[in-house]
């Protein structure tokens, strides 16, 4: 159209006409034009890294701005936390429970106050307070010049969340732990205002405990003083509670195991400011192979391949030139450790202070000052030498990072000597070289520690990997002496040598335990202790089901160290003694002959976890067996403190021959006789004393003379013993019970020397036992076996058997077994601590069948003869909170349909396989009771916990629990056959066959079992295998056939989850379903079903003792709470099955007055409309999954 710039052109012929402008056709010319520039702009731009490039920033990233502000964006955020709400629930809120420690230290250091700060945190969380945090000034130890003209002080007050993240500054303890969150200090001042306020001056308590109280003693007493304290708001002033003698002796070693696994510590992180920092200066830290537009960026987390960090301090340490007041002289002249955890046994470097000789404190001799300036004040050519050393050991090393407030001149000679030595010129990187905004600047000391931890070598610190053999595989934790739950004794797997480690108990606290040999003049470690003239050299590892052998080299001698908790299912007596054995086997390797002596010991720290404990300790040397004895002075009957037992005797037995010597006294005393000579002194030690207090130690050496080809053997039995063991209610009333080993032994001394002349036949009849349970379990797979055999000694540790009485007095005819749910963390902490749990006992029953079904019997008749559990009309979950005492709570009633169903199923297995009757006959009406209370609520339940343990809230209409209460019914009819009931099984037969039939109806087949009112979730339906292990053959083929294509198509990295919503699994139930769906069909087993499960207990777990049950299928990660539990005896699923059952002999029932009976539902409708009613829990769990996403998307 003239005039307007535009024109038209039709579309096609007769159709109307379009508008265009007329200087827009898109022609070839233009297109060749775009594309170039398209083809020029991304050459120029792929030298950028665009990770450098961000559009949107996401909070914590705001706070690199150069604006002055920064912090105060960080104190803001620290103002918004969720718990800085007098709204919140207790114990934080108004109510909540608060503790400030005002006293921290003054005048030093970073380190020194983050010390004291991670201690202080621990406290408060054990106290179940809430921690209070507070900015650090950066200028505590402030220069001569920091004032200005008018002589105030310039202070730069850094937010705490700029050093650090996680519990000690504000964030979450983690998931399911409620402990109160630490608070602000201004958030202090609110919740906490003056008139609230308890003031605890700490001078006035270290003078009625002493300050000389080693670590755990320390932080033990103070957790009394403010668990107990009823006020809301403590405020602590004075002295600190961990004051800098403490961090800096070995008093502070004793809290090294809490210290290390708590959650305050492994929940520790870097914070924003920092995590930027070390990713800005990655290019300078990171190799790189070959050429790259960008570089490599680790995670925030992950190792820097190839960096080996190393710390040198100068500074204060130096000193003025040409002046002798550097810090490191002094400390010479203090005959400091730096700090008391470079005493750790585990470190590879420890620092041990040079003799003083006549020198008194506050001088040195020039010997002890050279020996002090190596460690803190190294010339660069000690430098270089010592970092040569360590890339000789590690080939990929090529760069180094040099953590050092050191001078130029001092960094510049060390630049030209380690170039000299091969290190490249710009993979010489130092804290100087960082680049950091002021920000970063402001926290460089914790920047430098974050590179340092991520190092792939830190000096000082070597990496190992394994270079023997491992069989079958080499676990995260191998069973050493496990027999029971208090003679538990384990050692670090993986890639970690018997001669490097020090073994520790269950929960992961370390054992005084220490093994020696010496070879003609050189005496060699071979288990973790004080250092000897070397160490022995693993060459091979295998554990069997009862044993542990650890075949190593000492020189001219090969050794065979083995660890045997016998296991005779058959003989009660060997079965039930808490003891386990340790054999040395020697014998030449050269052909040669050569004089070896064996010594091993035992300290104070095997009956306590408390160093502060006072124990008294004897020695019998006077028969054929030698018998060392320590128990504690003031014993706490039916107590335990972190899982340990506060009473009882631990024992060290071994024969007596011509050539054994033995000693008591200090540790370091004792182990340097036998170190330096090959023998003990036979002397007693009689000065009783705190477990901690120079470390008590009871020691046994053999000389077996001179060994050429022909091995010879030493033994040593050790345990923990106690009488009476067990706090149980009956009919009659209290019963103070015991081992059942003692009904052939008139004390505990005989037991144990019964346990050394044993040996030979505890062990014939453990490899026996070993032989048959691989062989069976290897003709389903090698992975299958190993797995059993790796959970054969912690299933059986979980256990113990008793009578009523000892000696001649014992009631042979009252044997109650009981069941201690250990639960362990990934810090060494109990869940609970349950005494006898029905799912547990549930977990463990295929192993019970497999190796003696009358053990299930014995089980289940503690329940059964427990008062209170016909209190109900269903069965309680547990006989007590805390093991070993009976104690009635209300988490006993949180499951009555699955611990009911577990009972009856668990009665009518243990009849099977037994052929007895007599248990379920004697106890028929409250089976009835609880088949009845089935009836109603099997198949229609609400807020019902599972044995599902990863769900922690009440479901409704659970699809596996249901299927388990009505086998149950089904199971009863077959109970009532073999109890002459069978005229009133047809109310339990057609209520099974009626409520499978409305099972099928509401749930949904094919690969999916749900009810109609649940998410769709496929099911891990473990249910299934009580149908199988009772051979009812009650569930239709098609639901295992469902369930063998759920299982191919849901299975991870690391097994098949419980259902898709949650990548959690459980070894039991894994085995229990496998088990199954193979029977009368093999095929699953093609497809390596039993790979996945090996593959997670082969790995390395972070602090778990013992194979976790429960973990999570994609990252092969134990869940808190679930290491060290039997509920691995589950893994016997598979042999249980080929257990022969036996023909029952019928047994009247007991004549008893008959409950109410129970009626089935009056139609399928209503319990099919009952079905469809949500929960609240079953509407809680999908409302947080839909307003996650939006919470954290801010």
């Amino acid at each position: 159209m003239p005039g307007t710039g535009y024109s038209y052109e039709p579309l096609s012929p007769g159709a109307k006409f379009q508008w265009m402008p007329r200087h827009t056709r898109f022609r070839p010319r233009q297109f060749v034009t775009i594309f170039f520039t398209i083809l020029l702009l991304f050459t120029f731009t792929s030298f950028f890294y665009w990770g450098d490039l961000t559009l949107f920033a996401y909070p914590e990233q705001s706070l690199w701005s150069s604006n002055a502000t920064n912090f105060d964006e960080i104190f803001l955020r620290e103002a918004q936390f969720p718990q800085h709400n007098l709204s919140a629930h207790y114990p934080e809120g108004r109510n909540g429970r608060f503790v400030r420690f005002s006293n921290q230290v003054w005048g030093l250091g970073w380190n020194n106050l983050l010390q004291e700060r991670l201690l202080n945190t621990i406290l408060a969380y054990e106290s179940n307070r809430a921690p209070v945090f507070s900015p650090f000034e950066a200028w505590a130890h402030p220069p001569r010049d920091d004032k200005t003209p008018a002589g105030l002080r310039q202070v730069l007050k850094i937010p705490f969340n700029a050093l650090l993240s996680g519990p000690p500054a504000g964030a979450s303890w983690g998931p399911g732990d409620h402990h109160p969150r630490a608070i602000s200090d201004k958030w202090w001042h609110v919740a906490c205002p003056l008139p609230k306020r308890t003031v605890i001056n700490a001078d006035e308590v270290m003078k009625e405990i002493g300050k000389e109280l080693d670590g755990v003693a320390m932080m033990n007493r103070w957790t009394t003083l403010l668990k107990d304290n009823p006020e809301q708001c403590i405020e602590i002033v004075g002295t600190q509670v961990f004051d800098f003698y403490l961090i800096g002796s070995t008093r502070v070693l004793s809290l090294w195991d809490m210290f290390s696994k708590h959650p305050a510590i492994q929940r520790l992180e870097d914070s924003e400011i920092v995590k930027e920092a070390v990713a800005k200066n990655m290019p300078k830290l990171q190799a790189v192979e070959g050429f790259s537009w960008r570089p490599h960026i680790p995670g925030a987390t992950s190792v820097i391949a190839g960096l080996v960090g190393i710390h040198i301090r100068r500074g204060d340490y130096l000193g003025d030139e040409g002046k002798d007041n550097g810090h490191c002289l002094h400390l010479s002249q203090w005959g400091s450790t730096f700090t008391g955890w470079n005493q750790l046994p585990e470190l590879l470097d420890q620092f041990n202070p040079p003799p003083r000789g006549d020198y008194e404190w506050g001088t040195s001799s020039p010997e002890v000052a050279e020996y002090y300036l190596r460690r803190c004040l190294p010339t660069p050519a000690q430098v270089a030498s010592y970092l040569r050393a360590v890339r000789s050991d590690n080939h990929r090393l090529s760069r180094i990072f040099i953590a050092t407030n050191a001078e130029k001149r001092y960094l510049s000679e060390l630049r030209v000597v380690l170039a000299a030595d091969g290190w490249a010129e710009n993979a010489i990187v130092t804290s100087s070289d960082l680049e950091l905004n002021w920000q970063a600047a402001s926290v460089a000391m914790t920047v430098d520690m974050s590179i340092l931890s991520r190092a792939e070598v830190f000096v000082g610190n070597g990496a190992q990997n394994i270079s023997w053999q491992a069989l079958p595989f080499s676990p995260p934790n191998f069973p050493l002496a496990v027999k029971s739950p208090y003679t538990s004794g384990w050692l670090e797997g993986y890639d970690k040598e018997l001669a490097k480690q020090a073994p520790g108990f269950g929960t992961g606290t370390t054992l005084g335990w220490g093994c020696y040999v010496k070879v003609d003049n050189t005496t060699y470690r071979a288990m973790r202790g004080r250092n000897a003239d070397n160490d022995t050299v693993q060459t091979q590892t295998q554990f069997t089901p009862t044993r542990t052998i650890i075949n190593s080299r000492a020189g001219p001698v090969d050794l065979v160290i083995t660890f045997l908790s016998a296991l005779d299912t058959n003989d009660l007596v060997r079965l039930s003694l808490p003891f386990s054995y340790l054999s040395v086997s020697a014998v030449s390797n050269d052909g040669g002959s050569h004089a070896v002596s064996v010594y091993a010991d035992i300290a104070g720290r095997w009956i306590t976890s408390d160093t502060g404990d006072p124990a008294v300790w004897s020695t019998d040397a006077n028969g054929s067996i030698l018998i060392h004895q320590i128990s504690l002075q003031n014993p706490r009957p039916y107590s335990e403190a972190q899982q340990r037992a506060q009473w009882g005797t631990v024992y060290l037995a071994a024969n007596r021959t011509s050539g054994t010597t033995w000693q008591t006294g200090v540790e370091i005393n004792v182990r340097s006789t036998f170190i330096k000579s090959g023998t003990l002194t036979n002397t007693l030690d009689t000065d009783f004393r705190g477990v901690g207090d120079r470390w008590p130690t009871m020691a046994i050496a053999q000389d077996l003379g001179d060994i050429a080809t022909q091995a010879q053997v030493v033994i040593f039995a050790l345990g923990h013993s106690r009488d009476p063991a067990v706090k149980y209610f009956s009919e009659a009333g209290v019963q103070a019970r015991s081992l059942y080993f003692r009904s052939k032994f008139s004390s505990e001394v005989d037991a144990v020397r019964y346990a050394v002349y044993d040996y030979d036949n505890a062990r014939a009849a453990s490899i026996e036992f070993d032989n048959r349970i691989q062989n069976d379990a290897a003709r389903y797979s090698p992975d299958y076996a190993s797995v059993v055999a790796l959970a054969t000694r912690q299933a059986f540790a979980s256990i113990e058997i008793t009578l009523n009485g000892t000696g001649p007095a014992a009631d042979l005819q009252d044997i109650k077994l009981f069941t201690k749910d250990a639960a362990v963390n990934d810090i060494g902490d109990s869940r609970d601590g349950v005494f006898s749990s029905v799912d547990s006992l549930y977990s463990i029953m295929p192993m019970l069948i497999y190796t003696n079904p009358n053990l299930g019997n014995y089980a289940l008749a503690s329940f059964f003869d427990y008062p209170q559990t016909r209190a109900q009309s269903y069965a309680l979950h547990d006989l007590g909170l805390y093991y070993p005492r009976v104690l009635t709570h209300e988490r006993q009633y949180r499951n009555p349909v699955d611990a009911t169903a577990n009972m009856i199923i668990m009665t009518y297995a243990f009849m099977r396989y037994t052929g007895d009757a007599k248990l379920a006959a004697k106890h028929y009406y409250t089976l009835k009771a609880w088949a009845d209370y089935l009836v109603k609520n099997a198949l229609a339940h609400s807020d019902q916990l599972t044995g599902d343990w990863f769900m922690t809230t009440g479901v409704s209409n659970q699809t596996n629990l249901a299927l388990k209460g009505l086998i149950a019914l089904k199971s009863m009819v077959e109970i009532q056959d073999a109890v002459g009931m069978s005229n009133e099984s047809s109310t339990y037969e057609n209520a099974a066959k009626s409520g499978l039939e409305q099972w099928m109806e509401l749930s949904k087949l094919g690969t999916k079992f749900r009810y109609e009112s649940s998410s769709e979730q496929p099911q891990l339906l473990h249910g299934l295998y009580a149908d199988k292990i009772l051979g009812l053959n009650f569930v239709p083929e098609s639901v295992y056939a469902a369930q063998r294509t759920q299982w191919a198509t849901g299975t991870k990295s690391f097994g098949v989850p419980f259902n898709e919503q949650y990548s959690i699994t459980s070894i039991p139930w894994q085995y229990f379903t496998l088990a199954a769906m193979i029977t009368g069909d093999t095929s699953l087993l093609n497809s390596a079903p039993f790979a996945p499960i090996k593959n997670f207990a082969s790995k390395a777990q972070n602090k778990i003792y013992g194979l976790a049950d429960v973990y999570d299928t994609i990252a092969g990660v134990a869940s808190p709470g679930y290491g060290l539990r039997g509920n691995v005896g589950g893994s016997y699923a598979l042999l249980a099955l080929g257990t022969p059952n036996k023909t029952i002999t019928q047994v009247p029932a007991s004549p008893s007055p008959p409950p109410p009976t129970a009626t089935p539902s009056s139609s399928a409708n209503s319990s099919k409309a009952s079905l469809t009613r949500w929960g609240a829990a079953d509407i809680y769990l999908p409302l947080m999954l839909i307003l996650l996403p939006c919470m954290f998307s801010f």
